[in-house]
């Protein structure tokens, strides 16, 4: 039970953070949950729309998000369109979670890296897979288009389209989490995507992330996500080896072994 009597702070909207709650409790954890960020549709699904009125005229769909998959399908679903139209199209995915979601909805998968960056994703494709190709782009409002921006370098016609958006919640215990951190009764600030970084540095104003770690470790899912907190002055702690939750988990594990055994 190395995280027992550990306390970890998890930014990740409600419907995403089951499986980080339930490993750190299985170690022994405690958890408390301070989303940061929150998905909603799109202000317009006219240009979404669109590409899914010409999807034969694609050669490849290119998922980077669970978020971005079941946004996208269910909007696919609700124009009754039928799968079959992506037999002729090569569906790539970042991201473990990603595979698990676009499986559960039905949609076979032919190249996942074993990085869970996008721009491992273009270091898998082969040339002949991308120049000269249009690519679909499923992605949200803050996404960062680097991986499009690659495609494109290697000779793909992209097209992105926001199937959602990621905005700030309102809070009410923004008081209490913040008055806990400071009282060190919070040991780890986890963070999953680098809108929830932001996110928390606007709505905590009096714990900017350049004195966070004075009160508490910080914690994150992957290189994307530090280089966001390093951005805003932090320093990260943990870093997941894998981009997934139990990765950050396995992460923070890892850390407190070794604090232990100094």
């Amino acid at each position: 039970m190395s995280l027992k009597d550990r306390t970890i702070l998890i930014t990740r909207q409600p419907e995403q953070a089951a499986e980080m709650i339930a490993e750190i409790k299985r170690r022994g954890g405690r958890t408390v949950l301070f989303p940061t960020i929150v998905t909603v549709p799109p202000d317009s699904w006219e240009e979404c729309d669109r590409v899914l009125g010409v999807l034969a005229s694609f050669d490849a769909l290119v998922i980077t998000s669970a978020n971005a998959a079941g946004a996208f399908f269910d909007r696919f679903r609700s124009r009754h369109i039928d799968l079959a139209l992506l037999n002729n199209l090569k569906v790539f995915a970042v991201g473990e979670k990603t595979q698990r979601t676009l499986q559960r909805l039905g949609v076979s998968v032919d190249i996942v890296p074993e990085s869970f960056a996008g721009r491992a994703l273009v270091e898998a494709l082969p040339g002949k897979v991308v120049s000269g190709k249009r690519i679909l782009f499923p992605c949200g409002n803050l996404t960062p288009q680097d991986l499009a921006d690659a495609l494109r370098g290697r000779g793909a016609e992209v097209d992105s389209v926001v199937v959602y958006q990621t905005i700030q919640p309102q809070r009410a215990d923004v008081d209490v989490v913040q008055q806990r951190i400071f009282m060190g009764d919070i040991d780890i600030v986890s963070f999953a995507s680098p809108s929830a970084v932001e996110n928390f540095v606007r709505m905590v104003p009096r714990l900017p992330l350049t004195t966070l770690r004075d009160h508490a470790r910080i914690a994150v899912i992957g290189p994307t996500t530090r280089d966001a907190v390093e951005r805003l002055g932090g320093t990260v702690d943990i870093v997941g080896r894998e981009s997934t939750a139990r990765g950050l988990v396995k992460a923070m594990e890892k850390y407190y072994r070794q604090i232990a055994h100094e």
